[in-house]
């Protein structure tokens, strides 16, 4: 794959270039049809601006090499809507890389003159250099944090309020700069607020699985946005609709016993009354391999006085899988490890060993799982096949997982040049649901035969 040699710096920011190895080198070994990243070339006009690059791979049917062929276009109008959003904002919006200081966006309002001078510049770094140690923490530490900054040019006073946030997968930290000088009407203020956290609701949502927005005093919805097909079903009719579909979809009851108590209409009312404006809650979907985190945020339309919710979810199914399997992988050393649904076997995904190490994110899915249990049943040369075959029936594996963490089989079979191996299948839940079933196999073949000689020594000393 060529895609990360190169100059490309004729074309591409030479700050994204970096970015773009990186993605690349994570993925090379993956087994994906389809690679999607976001990055900023050089327009003619002097000016950077984001694409969307979508490489597709394609098979190479004269060698082994992997072909991308990749397609450009621009950034969704989703996200043009939202720079829209932002540049009319009366409040200054920057966005900026939250480790190198980059600047990756900034308003209208931010580069606006004041007196002949700029207001801010470019350089966000140099505009902290004013700030005290708490305030630098709150900014770059904090999930969110709101801070007074008193610009020394012409004796005003600014309220910035900062948010962590992925600016197209890369870390980021959003700031709005709200001039409170002269903002003493209660209208202007609460007219701020409402465009800060709407603005930080749309960017949050930026490729969301599904995110939508709704008026609850009204009960009704005017915005939705759905990438994932999972969700393809739910109708856009109502805020309390679209939750309540959302709860179909949990196959755990006690898990959708707990989102029903906090993504409901008359709950989140409620709870803005007690000064609680959002919440979130990871559920699993279906056969428990989708996870998602569901999040919302209520806020007030000055305009109106209407409450209005804003409903996003979001895929975090690998990250839970990595955080579940890292957790309980620590004990092992793996050739290889299975996942399946504990009532399907044949559904299953596979993470092969890479260079001696476990590449978690390079997951994908297999059928093989089954067919591997089968094999092992063949394949023991000091167990008996019929024996084997108890041992590794589903009902024996559920049996044994009842009364202990983890259930393990040791047999010898004949690997390479027909050499007597010894290894071990270990059976463990993923987590406390007990739905996703983790098979390993491990090669113990050096430990075993350190066993037998020191045995074997242990005998002659004693005779």
């Amino acid at each position: 794959m060529n895609i990360c040699q190169g100059d490309y710096s004729k074309t591409l920011s030479e700050n994204d270039i970096p970015f773009i190895k990186k993605t690349f080198s994570e993925v090379e070994t993956r087994d994906e049809e389809q690679i999607n990243l976001t990055a900023r070339i050089k327009h003619k006009s002097g000016k950077l601006i984001f694409i969307d690059f979508h490489f597709y791979r394609r098979t190479n049917i004269f060698s082994d090499d992997r072909i991308y062929y990749v397609v450009a276009s621009n950034v969704s109008p989703q996200f043009n809507n939202y720079k829209d959003i932002c540049d009319n904002s009366v409040d200054g919006v920057v966005v900026f890389d939250s480790e190198t200081f980059e600047l990756y966006y900034g308003n209208d309002y931010f580069f606006s003159p004041i007196n002949g001078k700029k207001q801010f510049g470019i350089s966000i770094k140099d505009a902290f250099d004013d700030f005290s140690g708490q305030q630098i923490d709150q900014i770059f530490n904090s999930p969110k944090a709101s801070i007074v900054y008193n610009f020394k040019q012409d004796n005003r006073s600014y309220k910035l309020s900062s948010s962590a946030i992925k600016w197209f997968d890369r870390p980021s930290i959003l700031i709005y700069i709200t001039d409170i000088t002269d903002l003493t009407d209660k209208n202007r203020l609460l007219q701020s607020e409402y465009n800060h956290q709407l603005v930080y609701a749309h960017m949050i949502s930026n490729g969301a699985a599904y995110c939508c927005m709704c008026d609850l005093n009204d009960n009704a919805c005017f915005f939705y946005d759905v990438n994932n097909s999972i969700f393809q079903s739910i109708s856009f009719d109502s805020p309390k609709g679209i939750l309540f579909a959302v709860s179909k979809f949990i196959p755990n009851e006690s898990i959708r016993a707990r989102y029903l108590s906090i993504f409901d209409s008359d709950a989140i009312i409620s709870n803005y009354q007690k000064g609680i404006s959002e919440k979130s809650l990871d559920i699993p979907f279906s056969d428990y391999f989708n996870w998602f985190n569901c999040k919302y945020q209520a806020i007030i339309n000055p305009d109106n006085g209407h409450l209005e919710l804003f409903f996003i979810l979001n895929d975090i199914s690998y990250p839970y899988i990595k955080k579940n399997l890292f957790n309980k992988l620590y004990s092992h050393t793996s050739e290889y490890i299975y996942l399946a649904n504990i009532d399907n076997l044949n559904h299953s995904y596979r993470i092969d060993l890479e260079n001696g190490i476990f590449n978690i994110d390079n997951i994908h899915k297999s059928d093989d799982m089954k067919k591997t249990i089968y094999r092992f049943r063949t394949s023991a040369t000091d167990i008996s096949v019929s024996k084997m075959a108890r041992y590794t029936q589903l009902s024996t594996i559920k049996e044994r997982l009842e009364n202990q963490n983890v259930y393990d089989i040791s047999f010898s079979m004949l690997g390479d040049n027909n050499e007597q191996r010894r290894k071990r299948i270990s059976f463990f839940y993923l987590d406390e649901y007990k739905k996703i079933i983790v098979m390993t196999l491990s090669d113990n073949t050096t430990q075993f035969r350190d066993e037998i000689k020191k045995q074997e020594e242990l005998t002659q000393a004693l005779n």
